[in-house]
This record gives C-alpha cells, structure tokens and sequence, in this order.
C-alpha cells in the first residue's frame, strides 16, 4: 500500500518536468524501503517519504539540467576548424549529406564549405567548415599582350582561362600569360580543399600598345617647301604630343619640313613614343665653275655643271644657261666664246621634272686682251718652228694633250717649256694635216684654266 501512494506522489510531483525518471531509480528506492524496519517505517513514514521525494526531485532536475546543456553543445558545434578526412568521406557517403563549393563572388571573401548537421536515428553527426581567404587578383588593363599573375593568399591550384590566352605554367600561381589577341578575358584560379573545389575569378583585358596599333604613312618633303605630311592610320583615338611642343588630338600633321620627329602617342592606359624622319626629295642646289686661259675676246670658256639633287635616280634635270650676251644653252656643261669685252652675269637655272628649281649666277669680265697661241707648225728639221711649244702664261701646274682627228691621243708632256715634235708614239712621223690640243692648269693666282684649240702640222 505504501510503494503505490509512494508513485501517485511522484507522478504527482514530477508533473512538470519534462521527463519522468527511469526505472532504475523507482527500483532502487523501492528496494531501500523494503530492507527498512517495519516498525520504523511506520513510526516516521511521513519524515520518510519527504525525504524520498526531495531526493527524487533533485535526482530529476539535475537529469533534465545536464541533458539541455548537451543539446546545446550539439546546437553550438555549428563551425568546427578541420574534421578529418575519413569523418567527412563516411559523411559524404549518406544521402543527407551534400557537398557545395563557393565561388567568390566579391573579393576577399571568406570562401566556406558549408556544414550540415545529420540526424539519423541512433546519432548526431557534425560536418566542418572549411574556411579560407582566395583572391584571383584585382581586375586590370594591360598595355600589350604579356601580363604575369598577381594572386593573393592562394597555393595549389590551377588557373583555366579562354583559349585565346596561353598559360606558361597553369599551376604557378604567378605565371606569365600571353593573349593571342586583344579583349578582355576572364582568368580562373581553383583549388581543392578536403575534396571540394574553392575559386576565384580575375578580369584581364588586354590592349594593342600604340607602336603596334598604328600605321605610319608620310609624304616627304618636295623642293623644301614644307609640303611634308605625317598621318597615323588607326582605329583607336590617341593624343600626339611633338617634340616642338605642339600637341593635337588629330592622327595628322600637315606642311611639315625635312627633320626627324619623335611623337609621344598615349591614351588613359598606354604610351608609346614614335619616330618619323623626313626628308627632302628632290632638293636641288645648282652650282657650276667655269675654266679658261684667259678672261678675254675670243677666249672659250668651259662650264663645269656641279649641281646637286637629293632625289631617287628617276628624277630628271633640265637646265638652261645664259652667258648675259643674248646667247643661250641647255646643255648640262656647255663652253661659250664672248666676242666683245665687258662685265657679264652668266646664270645656270636647274629645274626637275616635280617642278623643283634652282639657280646660280656668277659674273664675268671680259677684256680685249688677244691671246697669241700657234696654229701652225712645220717639223722639217730646219730649226724654224720644228716644235709646237704652247705656253700661254705664267703657270703652278701644266699638261698638254694632243689629239688626231679620230680623238686618238698621239702625244702628251707636262713640262709648260717643252713640246711636240711632230712624231707619234711609235717614233714615225705624223701625217700632214690638222691635230687637236688641250692645256690645262692653275697660274699663278690659283686659277684653274682650260684651253682647247687646233693646229696645222706642215713639213
């Protein structure tokens, strides 16, 4: 009779909590009351059963206590550092569990693998996270088509990109990239982590540098008149900044003279410094001297033509002299006799065929002077006129030539007193009739002259 009131006043007392107490601790209880003395149970069996049911409410709390703060922990592992491998295949290996790999999204990004709790009907189970800060690298332009890598806090791994960009060493975090062309790409960073892939992505765009993206096309310059052109055939839009100081955002420059150009070409990104030389195509300098024995009536002058062109071998040269007595020439070294003394302007005018032109004039006097030379001579042996002695003037240098009339040279001598003797190089005699002859040299003043005249030989 009293063990059943004993449970109704437990059942009663123990309303409240959330769990009634196991068995064993009703069994023990019950087995202390038997091995009591009757009579004593009797005598306080009211001091008793207090006792008994405040052990049993401590017995109880204490239960109900200890297990809401397991649950807790269990609740609290929700981020653990590194489960072990093998904990984490076995878990993989139930059909509650998922894996999940994150890409980040923003930079510096905690990069996680979410964890899931299992329940299953015997246990609880809990799976780590895997924490971890990967960054591809900041987004950036590059100027050319080679770029090296710059990741932050990754190790083993690989990048995987586009095919239009070659990898030196897809592993290397760091490694060199080459674009094949110009655009922007987007570059892959991936490594595994306990069997699950983390990454990260980089935008790289590449653009042409100036030198590479620009055609030079130039027209020289024609006759020096500063009719030079530049033009810098792209598709892009650049600033040029020129070693003059003058800066335009045009891809031309006009009316530009014979020089060498260094042209700075930029954009927000890029900068390339481009080097363009002009010339002066047919430049034209006329220019000409001329030679004779003296300054004098009936003297031959002969005009040396010294004028220079700076153009391709195309080009042509018309030239047109005039000696300032109303006589005229389009030869390019003409000779010319003044018949009558006086001061002379004599003017070589040098034209090409692209409308260039120069001219030279020189002045000339002319005296009446008359020059005695032989034009004729009789090699007879009889002591009289037996050499051809040409000797026109005090002379520093001297040389004679004389010429049959097929222009065979037959005799030469450069000593101014002596001369021919009438005979050819073979020792014979020279036929009878007309020989040619020239004396050139420098007087005394430093002139140089030219005299060109004939001579009758008779015996």
């Amino acid at each position: 009779m009293i063990f059943k009131q004993m449970e109704n006043i437990f059942k009663n007392k123990l309303n409240n909590y959330e769990e009634t107490p196991p068995d064993f601790i009703l069994k023990n209880i019950k087995n202390k009351i038997r091995r009591a003395n009757s009579s004593f149970i009797t005598r306080n069996k009211y001091y008793i059963a207090a006792s008994i049911v405040a052990i049993t409410v401590i017995s109880v709390v204490l239960f109900n206590n200890n297990d809401k703060e397991e649950q807790k922990n269990i609740a609290k592992t929700n981020n653990v550092s590194i489960v072990e491998k093998e904990q984490i295949k076995d878990i993989k290996s139930s059909p509650l569990v998922k894996e999940k790999t994150i890409e980040n999204k923003t930079k510096n990004e905690t990069v996680s693998i979410e964890t899931k709790i299992i329940n299953t009907p015997k246990e609880k189970t809990q799976v780590a996270v895997i924490n971890k800060n990967i960054n591809a690298g900041a987004d950036v332009i590059v100027c050319g088509n080679t770029f090296n890598m710059k990741p932050i806090n990754v190790k083993n791994g690989f990048w995987r990109t586009d095919a239009n960009i070659v990898i030196n060493n897809k592993n290397n975090p760091y490694t060199e990239i080459t674009s094949i062309a110009p655009g922007t790409f987007i570059l892959i960073w991936q490594e595994k982590i306990a069997d699950n892939y983390i990454k990260d992505t980089v935008k790289i765009t590449f653009i042409n540098q100036p030198k590479s993206d620009i055609e030079i096309k130039q027209t020289n310059e024609v006759c020096a008149n500063n009719n030079a052109e530049i033009h810098f055939i792209t598709n892009s839009k650049y600033n040029y900044r020129w070693n003059d100081g003058f800066t335009t955002n045009k891809n031309y420059r006009k009316n530009l003279s014979a020089d060498t150009y260094n042209i700075t070409v930029s954009n927000t990104y890029c900068s390339d410094v481009l080097n363009v030389n002009i010339t002066n195509k047919d430049n034209i300098n006329a220019d000409f001297y001329h030679t004779e024995l003296y300054s004098a009536v009936n003297i031959p002058f002969y005009f040396t033509n010294r004028t220079k062109l700076d153009s391709d071998e195309n080009t042509h040269i018309n030239y047109l002299w005039n000696f300032g007595d109303e006589v005229t020439s389009n030869e390019e070294n003409p000779e010319h006799t003044y018949t009558k003394s006086g001061d002379f302007n004599i003017k070589l005018l040098a034209v090409t065929n692209n409308g260039c032109k120069d001219s030279l004039i020189l002045k000339v006097t002319i005296d009446e002077k008359e020059v005695k030379m032989p034009n004729i001579f009789t090699p007879n042996g009889d002591g009289k006129h037996d050499v051809l002695i040409l000797n026109p003037k005090p002379l520093t240098e001297y040389y004679a030539k004389v010429f049959d009339r097929s222009g065979i040279e037959i005799a030469h001598w450069t000593d101014v007193n002596k001369g021919w003797d009438g005979k050819l190089k073979s020792g014979d005699n020279a036929s009878v009739g007309v020989y040619y002859y020239i004396v050139s040299g420098i007087d005394t003043d430093g002139k140089r002259f030219i005299y060109k005249s004939f001579v009758h030989l008779s015996r």
